[in-house]
């Protein structure tokens, strides 16, 4: 044996810093998303440090977060903007950094974050989480003009690498015309934490009205990218054949969105038979899931959908749009997969609510099994870790992970979620 002396020091865990602008619940899917995968770092020999905005919510939704070390800058003007004179120093404050992994585009915050891995030669991985999606670059506005302008193209030209969570995403940043590597590592999820028939005795003591209802639920931002303007005629259509079956909608208002959505679901004729909870707390959310018997999700843009995974495991089969990559409800017969639009929702909804039983029941089996195949952290975890390693390494082309796909290539059209299929 080699004396002591000798003996080659123990590698270092990867450091990865994290940059968001909105680490607070307030983020919504992405808070979801990095709480936990911020919280498995250390499983997988990988050190995070994590810098965002505070906001009026951050200092309640840190724990989740566990042992990282985190630091939150204040910000000056609209939180849409993230500025903050605090940014730099506390980059320049950190010491070794392996990697800069920066969580969303359009904010001051990833500007800094880009700018600081420039300055320190560093590795920038960039995640859009839906931003660079087709339906949010078409909805242009002065603001994002100006950002534009001013930091956002120069800042996507910094990147090393974006972080897709589905082929489809991958798409749209190739569309976007950006051909720089891809990893393309779905959002995880801990199956085990979802159980079907949970939180019955929740439901009866916040909504007794739903206790003995079939629940259809909608759980995301109440936002008019999430296509509740459609699901309103749609369900005024569909609910007077099926009075034991309730829709609820669940979720933070976005944009003073849910009025409107309330006064078309009168106008259809379906207040009676609909349920706005607002947003709710985690137990709330899972009893919700472990509940209700269908899922929906008539969006017109998502790049992923961290609520499908949780319905799926849940065991709830799902309708969703094609807007996002989830053909593997149809693949795997677990699911609606349709086009955006009323017409096409009337058609799913019509055929889930009159599927037997028995059927139904096939449905969350096969739902469950897809989730815990393909969706649990563990092999999401080893993907990550082996696109930080290459990154790290200096993006050797012949040790290329398999879930990274080169320069300039782009998926397949058809692509599973998480799964490339060009090399």
């Amino acid at each position: 044996m080699a004396p002591e002396s000798e003996m080659s020091p123990p590698a270092q865990p990867l450091h990865i810093l994290h940059v968001a602008q909105t680490i607070s619940h307030l983020a919504g899917g992405v808070y979801t998303f990095l709480t936990e995968f911020i919280r498995r770092h250390a499983e997988f020999d990988l050190r995070a440090t994590l810098v965002g905005v505070a906001d009026d919510a951050v200092d309640d939704d840190l724990a989740p977060y566990g042992a990282c070390d985190i630091h939150t800058v204040r910000r000056l003007g609209p939180r849409s903007i993230g500025l903050s004179h605090r940014l730099r120093p506390v980059l320049d404050s950190l010491g070794p950094i392996d990697i800069v992994h920066c969580h969303g585009i359009r904010s001051f915050t990833e500007w800094g974050a880009g700018r600081f891995a420039r300055r320190r030669a560093l590795p920038f991985i960039l995640s859009p989480h839906g931003q660079l999606e087709p339906w949010v670059l078409r909805q242009r506005t002065a603001r994002k003009r100006l950002i534009n302008a001013l930091w956002l193209d120069r800042n996507l030209a910094r990147v090393t690498c974006f972080h897709a969570t589905a082929g489809l995403e991958a798409l749209s940043i190739r569309a976007a015309g950006h051909d720089n590597p891809v990893s393309i590592v779905p959002i995880g999820i801990d199956p085990s934490v979802h159980q079907q028939g949970w939180g019955a005795e929740v439901i009866a003591r916040h909504w007794p009205h739903l206790s003995h209802k079939n629940v259809l639920l909608f759980l995301s931002r109440v936002d008019s990218k999430k296509g509740l303007l459609n699901l309103a005629p749609a369900w005024g259509q569909v609910c007077r054949d099926h009075p034991d079956w309730h829709l609820v909608i669940s979720g933070l208002d976005s944009g003073n969105h849910r009025g409107e959505v309330a006064r078309a679901i009168e106008a259809a004729g379906a207040t009676a038979s609909t349920t706005f909870t607002g947003p709710v707390t985690d137990e709330q959310k899972f009893a919700l899931l472990g509940t209700s018997r269908l899922f929906v999700l008539p969006t017109f843009s998502e790049n992923f959908a961290i609520v499908i995974t949780e319905a799926l495991a849940s065991g709830l089969p799902v309708i969703t749009t094609t807007a996002t990559p989830w053909h593997e409800l149809r693949d795997h017969q677990c699911g609606w997969w349709i086009d955006v639009g009323v017409g096409p929702l009337i058609a799913a909804l019509r055929a889930a609510l009159a599927t037997p039983e028995p059927e139904l029941a096939q449905m969350a089996q096969r739902a469950r099994a897809l989730v815990e195949d393909r969706y649990a952290w563990d092999a999401v975890m080893r993907d990550m870790r082996s696109t930080y390693e290459w990154l790290a390494a200096g993006s050797p082309p012949a040790s290329r992970p398999p879930c990274v796909l080169a320069r300039g290539i782009r998926p397949l059209p058809a692509l599973s979620a998480g799964i490339p299929m060009s090399s």
